[in-house]
């Protein structure tokens, strides 16, 4: 699984990813069997100041001079990447609450 994510990235999350290799080749950490563990292994690389940063981004998102389109994927973008789990009716409100009045 480790070597599947050297594929798709670059910069920290390869050496990370290479670190990672290298240990489990070492037997200093267990095997990645599936999504659960390398959620966990993850976790425990990335500090939780990272979550916060992308909660406080979730925020602070805003229309502004995006299309509507384009609002709407960044706000998909960083609910994902913060893992935030809510309701449509709460995705809704909080996408109505930072449209532009204007369109």
């Amino acid at each position: 699984v480790v070597g599947l994510v050297n594929l798709e990235f670059g910069g920290y999350a390869l050496v990370w990813g290479t670190q990672m290799l290298e240990e489990i080749r070492s037997d200093k950490r267990g095997l990645c069997k599936g999504r659960k563990d390398l959620k966990r292994l993850m976790g425990e690389i990335f500090p939780s100041s990272y979550t916060k940063e992308l909660h406080i981004k979730l925020q602070r998102l805003h229309q502004g001079p995006f299309s509507v389109e384009e609002y709407h994927k960044e706000m998909e973008m960083d609910l994902l990447s913060a893992q935030i789990k809510e309701t449509r009716e709460a995705t809704m409100a909080r996408f109505l609450h930072d449209l532009e009045r204007e369109i």
